[in-house]
């Protein structure tokens, strides 16, 4: 038998894994996006938001960019997951840019498809556009604006 047990929320172990106990935590998993914002250890429930864009539309995205880009590859949801997980990349700037490299992905044949460094930004870009996945709802920084500024509406 175990001494003892602790639960605890995945947000709150994030943030105590940066070595926190106040601040924002951001996921995204399969089918949701979350901002959360924490104060002590604790999530403030009246903060918690979330968004259906997530890794599944992303993945779908991913496809989608590789299909109909200059070296088009249809691919099936399992290696559009395994491209995106290893290329996307979020630019600081808006033309995507910033310091990503031009890189190759290998398919299972052996044949190797070209990305760009502008389509490894696209991949994590309806993340910030959510109509380009046919979402209508803010991006992540209105998910995060949107967190604090229902912490401060509340008056805590």
């Amino acid at each position: 038998a175990a001494p003892g047990v602790y639960t605890a929320a995945p947000a709150v172990l994030e943030l105590y894994a940066a070595g926190r106990e106040n601040g924002i935590v951001v996921g995204c998993g399969a089918q949701c996006t979350y901002a959360v914002l924490l104060h002590e250890g604790l999530a403030d429930v009246r903060t918690q938001l979330r968004s259906d864009v997530a890794g599944e539309a992303l993945t779908a995205w991913t496809a989608k960019l590789l299909a109909t880009g200059p070296d088009g590859h249809a691919l099936d949801a399992r290696l559009a997951a395994r491209a995106k997980e290893s290329l996307a990349h979020c630019a600081a700037d808006a033309d995507g840019t910033t310091k990503a490299a031009a890189t190759q992905f290998e398919l299972p044949d052996g044949k190797k498809l070209n990305v760009s460094p502008q389509t490894r930004s696209q991949m994590s870009e309806p993340l910030f556009q959510p109509t380009l996945v046919g979402e209508v709802c803010g991006g992540l920084p209105q998910l995060v604006a949107e967190c604090i500024r229902g912490r401060d509406r509340d008056g805590a």
